[in-house]
């Protein structure tokens, strides 16, 4: 998982010497879910990221250097420079870890809105809601970082920074095909490392970012589970299909990465 992931970031820079490393979430840096580090001069950011909110501060810190100007013309034949504007414009290499869909937001469930709630606060485990409750809790429910389950791929690696949007999009909304076609296109840009394919990450991580040294996703296993119930994240019946209707955008896009992290596998072996 996330932190598991910190953990080897951490340890590398370490090995590395590469001392700009900002890493919220993990030792000795407080954990603030999409934190930005206070200078934009650092060389490696490993965290929550929200995609949006991370290139428009970029954005604003940026020396402009005009090399993405170009000419054009006024009514009157006037001839002038306009700047036009990529929104992935200096973003860099980046990983991301992607997990399935359904046992994605159980995960997250069972983590965000049970184990980390203050008691009195709680709702109730993912094994214990019914189709129903799915379909009246998913669109509506939010962590105490204001952050909800659905759709987290399109969270971390979209444009907006909308949680309420976020948490909402589906198929029927008309600005679907954009979005995701939008977030696809940054994804693109990632190596895609996923947890139950570990063995095989390993082969793209060592390939690819060669710097991070050996690594070994598959036995580090941290911030485990809490909750005690055997059964915690077993669904009741048509639970499953809740959530995929509830994270559509999510489980396209995870087929998509799914399909990046092939031919990443096939070029790293």
């Amino acid at each position: 998982g996330g932190t598991s992931i910190r953990k080897i970031i951490f340890e590398a820079c370490k090995k590395a010497n590469i001392s700009k490393c900002w890493i919220p979430c993990y030792e000795p840096k407080k954990c603030v879910p999409y934190s930005l580090p206070p200078l934009l001069n650092q060389e490696v950011y490993a965290s929550h990221l929200n995609y949006g909110a991370l290139m428009h501060t970029m954005r604003e810190n940026k020396i402009p250097t005009y090399s993405k100007f170009v000419n054009n013309s006024l009514d009157n034949g006037e001839l002038i420079k306009i700047n036009l504007l990529d929104d992935d414009d200096g973003f860099g290499s980046c990983i991301t870890n992607l997990r399935s869909t359904v046992s994605r937001v159980v995960s997250c469930w069972n983590f965000r809105m049970r184990q980390n709630r203050a008691a009195g606060f709680r709702l109730p485990q993912a094994n214990e809601l019914s189709a129903l409750d799915w379909a009246n809790l998913l669109p509506k429910s939010y962590s105490d970082y204001s952050e909800g389950c659905n759709n987290e791929i399109f969270r971390t690696m979209g444009s907006s920074i909308d949680e309420t949007y976020i948490n909402t999009m589906t198929t029927y909304h008309p600005s679907f095909s954009y979005e995701f076609n939008k977030t696809a296109k940054h994804l693109s840009k990632c190596i895609i490392i996923m947890n139950e394919r570990c063995e095989d990450s390993n082969k793209i991580l060592s390939h690819f970012i060669p710097w991070l040294g050996k690594v070994d996703i598959c036995s580090e296993k941290i911030n485990s589970s809490t909750l005690k119930a055997k059964d915690k994240t077993s669904l009741a019946a048509n639970a499953s299909q809740v959530i995929l209707e509830n994270n559509q955008i999510d489980e396209l896009l995870y087929q998509f990465g799914q399909s990046l992290f092939e031919q990443q596998l096939k070029a790293a072996t």
